[in-house]
């Protein structure tokens, strides 16, 4: 899907713009330079480890202990995983796939703090 984030397509983007975020706003790892995950990937370049040209960074969200866990392949388009981990009402530990929502919810908390 046609990534539906995008304002104006940037001259650094090339080939097909693809949405990580399906029809029902759950993760899709076929994607390409989605603008959400890029400013999600932006927010993870201040604490992302390395292994072998693997990248894997974990983002603080919300409260209650939650945070994003991303992973991807060199500094190219395609974000492989998204993850949201932390507790649910029970207290058990929740590993779920991210959401269009919870990337939102992310980019606009670092943006938040940034303005301070």
């Amino acid at each position: 899907m046609k990534c539906k984030h995008w304002k104006k397509i940037p001259s650094c983007c090339v080939g097909d713009l693809v949405c990580a975020f399906n029809l029902n706003g759950d993760f899709d790892s076929d994607n390409w330079n989605c603008y959400l995950m890029n400013q999600l990937r932006d927010i993870a370049e201040e604490n992302k480890v390395w292994s072998d040209d693997q990248y894997c960074s974990i983002i603080p969200y919300g409260e209650g202990g939650r945070f994003a866990v991303l992973y991807w392949y060199k500094s190219r388009g395609k974000t492989e995983k998204f993850w949201i981990i932390g507790w649910d009402e029970n207290q058990h530990t929740m590993i779920r796939k991210g959401t269009e929502f919870d990337a939102l919810e992310i980019v606009n908390e670092h943006v938040k703090r940034d303005d301070l």
